[in-house]
């Protein structure tokens, strides 16, 4: 039987274990952030560790299983590459690509990181067309608070660029957030997505993949 004063302690030490967390994830991205991108170096690593997946233009899969991150803001690869270093995001291939003996360090992060966000990004797999009105206004009541007016994302906090992302890619990213399997994610959407049914979904992710 667990005591008021044994559960107490273990709060605390979840608590303290995801400051520490936080603590360590700060550090990096600002680590990261402190270089100066190398271009040449950064498309070199692209090449190596990314574009099998995400493809030679940043494009990702079209199905929706892989996000285009062509024209990603910077600093949210950057967020992206910390942590799954830090194994704060659980994907192998990811962890793996992302590792120091991958991107040599936060010079290999900083470099990559530059190289995707200009890629031109090649086609889009975008949504029918035919619920884009409704998206656009659950988009503006709901997400433009933190991604934007044309969901341009923003550096400072980290926040996704979701304009022209895939409709697949979206679709897929929404529900899991509906449905509660991203966790660490669900604390801040769980609010704006709360009695999003899936015809909602497709306006939001239909008007998003068409945006430039």
């Amino acid at each position: 039987m667990v005591t008021r004063r044994a559960a107490g302690m273990l709060v605390a030490v979840l608590a303290a274990s995801a400051a520490h967390g936080a603590s360590a994830l700060q550090d990096g991205f600002d680590d990261v952030l402190r270089r100066t991108p190398d271009l040449d170096a950064g498309e070199k690593l692209y090449i190596r560790a990314c574009s099998g997946c995400h493809g030679a233009a940043g494009e990702g899969r079209l199905q929706g299983q892989i996000p285009r991150i062509a024209g990603q803001r910077y600093a949210v690869i950057v967020t992206e590459l910390v942590g799954f270093r830090l194994g704060r995001r659980a994907d192998g291939r990811m962890q793996q690509r992302a590792s120091d003996h991958a991107l040599s360090g936060p010079q290999g992060m900083a470099d990559v990181a530059a190289y995707a966000a200009q890629l031109s990004g090649g086609a889009i797999d975008r949504g029918p067309g035919n619920q884009t009105e409704r998206g656009a206004q659950l988009y503006a009541n709901r997400c433009s608070a933190c991604h934007g007016a044309v969901a341009q994302g923003n550096d400072r906090p980290a926040v996704p660029r979701l304009a022209g992302q895939n409709h697949g890619y979206l679709m897929r990213q929404l529900q899991d957030l509906i449905d509660g399997r991203r966790p660490a994610a669900a604390r801040d959407h769980l609010e704006p997505l709360q009695s999003v049914d899936r015809d909602q979904v497709r306006g939001i992710a239909d008007y998003l993949s068409r945006l430039p």
